[in-house]
């Protein structure tokens, strides 16, 4: 007799390859898997134009569920594929792909002010279906970029030295 299982139990592995581009189209993210994610961790590899700013592996268990890729070369990885409540929710990439910031599920929970079961039902009703707390698809306007979560708006505003979450 065989175990029945709950379709959300089931892990959904990312295409093997993903791309993203910067407003401006200068800048390229790729996101991929060498061995078909038999290992966890993604490569990922930053290009503007043909040349090759950075080649690093991601600590995002099977890569971010979405990212942005900013005119000036910075990169955003939000969330984790995998439906976890992450010490790695956002994470801010600059140019070199050095990691300048990273804020965990607790502080974006914290920041857009509902609990958990409400972030992560309403990041199953979005357009990605699953995932513990992103509830849309971010959008850059200026220098922030803003993401829903929890039925709010949080706002990551990168004109600041000192980067903090706040929602509206």
């Amino acid at each position: 007799m065989g175990q029945s299982h709950n379709s959300s139990d089931r892990r959904i592995d990312p295409p093997v390859e993903r791309s993203f581009h910067s407003g401006n189209a200068r800048f390229h993210l790729r996101i991929f898997t060498i061995d078909g994610w038999k290992t966890r961790e993604p490569l990922a590899e930053l290009r503007r134009g043909d040349h090759v700013l950075w080649t690093n592996r991601l600590p995002n268990s099977h890569g971010p569920r979405d990212a942005v890729v900013l005119d000036s070369g910075q990169v955003v990885l939000l969330d984790e594929w995998i439906n976890v409540a992450s010490l790695r929710a956002i994470t801010l990439l600059d140019p070199k792909g050095e990691v300048r910031a990273v804020f965990s599920y607790g502080q974006v929970r914290d920041a857009v002010g509902v609990s958990s079961t409400d972030l992560s039902r309403l990041a199953r009703t979005g357009p990605y279906g699953r995932g513990t707390w992103l509830g849309g698809h971010p959008v850059v306007v200026g220098h922030r970029i803003e993401i829903p979560a929890g039925g709010k708006t949080l706002i990551l505003d990168l004109s600041q030295k000192v980067l903090q979450l706040r929602s509206k």
